[in-house]
Formats: structure tokens, sequence, C-alpha cells
């Protein structure tokens, strides 16, 4: 089930809406109810998103990550095993780890995007086409 945009809901849930030629305060009522809506909706996401932290672990433990919802780096802490580690393999580590941090906030901000504006909506789509192109960027 995805969630529906609160410019598609009508006032009185009949899909009508008042027309601005014929109820026009009707009309401006509706509207500012949805505006009010779309308003809560975007501060309570702003809030869901600003909160996103992603953390992942190498496989060997030799680095941890933490990422923010844009990919900003949040922390980052080394375990025992890179004393063992060369620094050309330890740069191959860290940078996987962060990468898999990235996806992983990347992830959970669409998520809150999808809630928030549904599956469908433009906003949503355009977020994971550009997650999606900065992951290939990485890979690369």
């Amino acid at each position: 089930m995805s969630a529906q945009s609160p410019l598609q809901d009508s006032p009185n849930g009949s899909g009508n809406r008042p027309s601005a030629l014929t109820d026009i305060h009707g009309f401006m009522e509706g509207f500012q109810q949805r505006m009010s809506t779309v308003q809560e909706r975007a501060a309570e996401s702003a809030s869901k998103v600003s909160a996103i932290q992603a953390t992942v672990v190498s496989d060997n433990g030799e680095v941890s990550m933490t990422v923010g919802a844009s990919g900003q780096l949040l922390d980052i802490r080394f375990g025992r095993a890179i004393r063992q580690a060369s620094p050309e393999w330890m740069t191959q580590v860290a940078q996987e780890t962060y990468e898999r941090a990235r996806q992983e906030a990347a992830e959970q901000t669409r998520e809150v995007m999808t809630e928030t504006m549904g599956a469908d909506s433009a906003a949503v789509k355009a977020f994971t086409a550009a997650s999606e192109a900065k992951g290939e960027e990485g890979q690369r």
C-alpha cells in the first residue's frame, strides 16, 4: 500500500473537491487544509530525515563508520585488526564500509520520503535515481 499525497485527498473524502468557480470559499478551505497537511508531513519528514544515521562495521571489524542521511561522515572508529592491515588495504576497506553505510542511510531516507510523499512521487523517484547514480560512481 503506498501513501497517498495530501494533494490528492479531498476534504470530504469523496474524491470531489468544491470548484473554484462555483464555491470559492469551499475550494479555499479545502486547499488550506491540504496545504496544512502537506506542511505537517514535510516537517515530520524533515525531522525523521535529520535523525537518520547508518552505522556499518567492516566484515572483519577493522573499521566502523556512521553516516547521516546525506552521506556525511558522522563517526569513524578503528578496531584492533587495523594494526595488521596495509595502508592500501585499509583504504579499500574504509571506502567499501563508507559506501555500504551511505547506501543504508540513503535507503532509510527513501523510506521516510516514500512514507510522506508516496512511492510514485516525483521527489522520491528523483532521490532514488540520484542515490543510485551516486552508488554507481562509488563502484567505479
